[in-house]
């Protein structure tokens, strides 16, 4: 397998959403978590705004991560919540940071999923 094959599986076999989408919040790429998450298709998606998927005040929170990396800021983390395609709210974990001159590279984790995580390893309970 080739790397770039490799980087391909990578992608599309986390269990969390990984995506990358344009300075406009329009969607570049996305892998197969969204369609389970959001409760869209994948061609759906493609056709939305990163913004169309998120509460207002988690879209102002993506826009000045946006500006921030623009500035030279490195890799940065913050929470949102996405609207699915079920009207149900779903809050999320993200880290961003710049991928190429003209996109953002996004991943966001299941916030409780990743707090019970983070709070069995801080007991010494193990993940």
């Amino acid at each position: 397998m080739t790397r770039k094959g490799q980087y391909r599986e990578l992608f599309e076999k986390r269990a969390d959403i990984v995506y990358t989408h344009d300075l406009e919040g329009n969607f570049r790429s996305v892998n197969k978590a969204v369609e389970r998450v959001a409760g869209y298709s994948r061609a759906e998606v493609s056709r939305m705004s990163l913004f169309q998927l998120l509460e207002p005040d988690s879209s102002e929170a993506v826009r000045e991560t946006i500006r921030a990396i623009l500035g030279g800021s490195p890799r940065t983390t913050f929470e949102v919540t996405l609207l699915t395609g079920t009207a149900s709210r779903s809050p999320w974990k993200s880290g961003a940071g710049s991928c190429f001159v003209a996109g953002v590279r996004l991943e966001c984790k299941d916030r409780p999923r990743h707090h019970r995580a983070q709070e069995s390893r801080s007991s010494g309970a193990g993940p």
